[in-house]
């Protein structure tokens, strides 16, 4: 756990992986402490050990990421920074598609052409647990898709919606896209779940429903909803009081 949570300095990355080289992020530590811990556990029940060393190790603190969504200036540079990429149509329709139904990344990765349904601007995407779940864009993000798509040779229905270089886009070569945009664009840090964040966020402040938001976001409960509704409650408080009509009043007499 001392190796997890300070980085992997040696050639050759962690397990192997050249881009496993940074510290892992508190929430996967504690994965890795609670899955260890359940297999001692069972080992114990089995009668393959007598203890569990795992009881004797403090548990990984891992507090909640806090919620900062892009604000609308750094997504007007996200998205004219896609123009310099070599597959910028590509680059775009990825980051509109983000922005505008705040899939997952694993969800956005593993849609196919037969999922999106351009009529009537939604998309069926598969969740956690394998769960099936229908997400909507807009007709800017639909232009984007077919500014895309119009380049694109695809066989059938079952084929990837977005491609790399040699074949089905994985979550590698969407971080290395992220990245690219990322040092033109001058908007740091920039991950996939920054975008969903934003998505939540921006649908609260512009009066979306906290019920349909949850079903959206794939929650299954309203626990992880609930950051979104806390943090666009206290963006509207701070609004409140910058543009009170009375105090507004009271400093034109």
């Amino acid at each position: 756990f001392q190796y997890l949570t300070h980085g992997h300095e040696q050639v050759g990355g962690r397990w192997g992986n050249a881009r496993l080289t940074e510290r892992m992020r508190p929430q996967s530590v504690q994965t890795y402490y609670n899955t260890l811990k359940t297999f001692f556990r069972w080992m114990i029940e089995e009668g393959a050990a007598s203890s569990n060393p795992m009881e004797r190790i403090p548990t990984p603190i891992a507090r909640v990421d806090q919620v900062n969504p892009f604000s609308a200036e750094e997504i007007r540079r996200i998205q004219e920074a896609c123009k310099t990429t070599r597959y910028a149509a590509r680059d775009r329709a990825i980051i509109d598609m983000f922005l505008d139904t705040g899939a997952r990344e694993s969800e956005l990765l593993f849609i196919e052409i037969g999922d999106v349904d351009m009529t009537e601007c939604k998309v069926m995407v598969t969740g956690k647990g394998n769960k099936r779940r229908q997400l909507y864009f807009g007709r800017h993000t639909k232009a984007s898709l077919w500014r895309y798509l119009r380049g694109e040779i695809r066989q059938g229905n079952d084929d990837r919606l977005f491609r790399g270089e040699k074949g089905d886009l994985t979550r590698s070569g969407l971080y290395r896209i992220i990245k690219r945009l990322e040092d033109v664009a001058h908007v740091s840090p920039m991950h996939p779940h920054r975008f969903r964040h934003t998505f939540a966020v921006t649908f609260l402040r512009s009066g979306g429903n906290v019920y349909a938001l949850k079903d959206l976001l794939g929650h299954t409960d309203f626990k992880m909803t609930q950051r979104y509704v806390a943090l666009a409650q206290s963006d509207m408080a701070a609004q409140h009081r910058k543009h009170s009509p009375v105090e507004f009043m009271r400093k034109s007499k």
